[in-house]
């Protein structure tokens, strides 16, 4: 992947994580797993992480909102 596939992945799973955390504040979504993909996602940010990460963080979250 270039540089522009992975700041467009980082985007893609940023909005994804976004509309999880909606999910669970409006009570549409309720479990542990969730809230720590978006944990987990935060601390990515914060620190970095590498792209394989990255890529099983957004099938991740992709599982958690279907």
């Amino acid at each position: 992947m270039n540089t522009i596939e992975i700041e467009q992945l980082k985007n893609h799973l940023a909005v994804k994580v976004g509309i999880l955390e909606n999910k669970i504040k409006k009570g549409e979504i309720n479990d542990d797993t969730s809230i720590e993909l978006i944990n987990l996602f935060k601390d990515y940010e914060k620190n970095g992480t590498t792209l394989e990460e990255l890529k099983l963080l957004f099938e991740d979250v992709k599982l958690a909102l279907s």
